[in-house]
């Protein structure tokens, strides 16, 4: 599970990414689909849609280690974990974090 204050610190704090210039434009691709995914989580917690949560929340896990952003997964995996004990709190201080995190995020190609 995901500590939440050592996630907030990070995101406000920005992190760079090393990412090899062959998986630039796959990587740019995915982080805009994660930062559009924003709204798709806010509105599935405002609905209290928790099956949906977790379905998104284990999209994020899954793809951020595809696309090598293990730190987007673990935020992922614990909204996922969030969304089974139906905790509409931690899932919304989470988004907040995954959202503060990609806007602050720059990546360094190597």
């Amino acid at each position: 599970m995901v500590n939440i204050q050592r996630i907030d610190i990070l995101a406000r704090g920005g992190k760079s990414i090393f990412i090899g210039r062959e998986i630039a434009k796959s990587a740019q691709w995915y982080l805009k689909l994660e930062k559009e995914n924003i709204d798709n989580l806010r509105v599935a917690l405002e609905d209290s849609n928790f099956s949906l949560l977790i379905c998104l929340g284990e999209q994020i896990y899954g793809n951020g280690n595809s696309f090598g952003f293990p730190y987007i997964s673990k935020v992922g995996k614990s909204i996922k974990l969030a969304a089974t004990q139906k905790d509409y709190m931690r899932i919304s201080v989470l988004i907040e974090v995954l959202k503060s995190y990609l806007q602050n995020m720059s990546l360094i190609y190597v």
